[in-house]
């Protein structure tokens, strides 16, 4: 199909695809890229080019993942998904760096982009918004608990924040705060029809 029609997009992102399933994230990118380019509204291929540079774990390959992802337009649809992503990638390198002196300033990024997604770029639902904070604030206490943030540092991210994301200023108000959220995401895991959230809601009540 690409052969025939080389300028559509759906063979390139059929084809990226594919190339990721094969381990082959160079060419995924690529492909992924060649589309992105043209139209940057599609999330496919953002998600795709995302994908593709974590997958070659280079140095800057968190930078560029989430740069791939910004790109996404504000009039896109994609836009709030993207945005979202990005989160998650500035978390997962948090949980990662282990000692690592720059977690507090990632801690910073990841809680500025955070107050961004709820109040610029469109996650409005509330159970959403509550599971990403439950991230980020696991991702908070995970560095405290390995020393990669101490009380004071704490204290500066909370005074840094947005103050409507709420985060506590210190070990104990964040260990409370955690578990009021987590309580909520155990209520809205139960009151699902699957089967396998009331397992969830087990795991979070825990």
């Amino acid at each position: 199909v690409y052969a025939a029609i080389p300028g559509e997009y759906a063979p390139k992102l059929a084809l990226g695809h594919c190339a990721e399933r094969l381990g082959r994230p160079h060419e995924a990118l690529t492909l992924y890229e060649a589309v992105r380019l043209r139209n940057p509204s599609l999330g496919s291929a953002a998600f795709g080019a995302a994908r593709a540079r974590l997958a070659l774990d280079g140095e800057r390959a968190r930078e560029e993942a989430v740069h791939e992802l910004d790109a996404v337009p504000q009039h896109s649809r994609h836009r709030t998904a993207a945005r979202t992503a990005a989160v998650r990638i500035g978390i997962e390198y948090v949980r990662r760096a282990g000692h690592d002196d720059e977690v507090p300033r990632r801690l910073g990024e990841v809680l500025g982009r955070l107050a961004l997604l709820f109040h610029a770029h469109g996650l409005t639902d509330e159970e959403a918004r509550v599971r990403m904070t439950v991230e980020v604030w696991e991702a908070v206490q995970g560095a405290l608990a390995r020393g990669a943030l101490d009380a004071e540092g704490l204290a500066a991210l909370a005074a840094g924040a947005d103050p409507r994301l709420g985060l506590p200023p210190d070990e104990h108000g964040l260990r409370e705060d955690l578990s009021r959220r987590c309580l909520t995401l155990a209520h809205q895991a139960a009151r699902s029809a699957a089967p396998e959230d009331a397992t969830v809601a087990e795991i979070l009540l825990d």
